[in-house]
């Protein structure tokens, strides 16, 4: 059943706190070639795993490792995203990071006192 091996390969994926490629994927879920492709296929489709390269990952991870404010690592699923846009048409892409929620509060605090100022 496929949804079955859907959640295996979350559950594999949570477990390894890290992408994992294809080959460890399939060693730690015990899925044969058909079984994770038809599951990877259905989580890419829900937007629940990304491929990077050659190694797949939940969404819900932090694209970067660390920290855009202080630099330490995210080691845990509470982080927020930074988003950045280009306020007119340009060529500029945007731009994203990871930050600990404790930063997130503090850039805010910090924007908030620049404004009463």
């Amino acid at each position: 059943m496929a949804s079955d091996d859907t959640h295996r390969v979350v559950r594999a994926l949570e477990d390894a706190g890290s992408p994992l490629g294809r080959e460890e994927l399939a060693a730690r879920t015990g899925l044969d070639d058909a079984a994770l492709r038809a599951a990877l296929a259905q989580l890419r489709g829900q937007q629940v795993v990304r491929a990077e390269g050659d190694a797949f990952r939940l969404t819900y991870w932090p694209s970067g490792e660390h920290c855009v404010v202080c630099g330490e690592a995210i080691t845990d699923r509470q982080f927020y995203e930074l988003r950045l846009e280009p306020r007119c048409s340009t060529t500029e892409t945007t731009r994203t990071g990871p930050l600990h929620p404790r930063c997130a509060d503090a850039l805010l605090d910090q924007y908030r006192l620049g404004d009463a100022a």
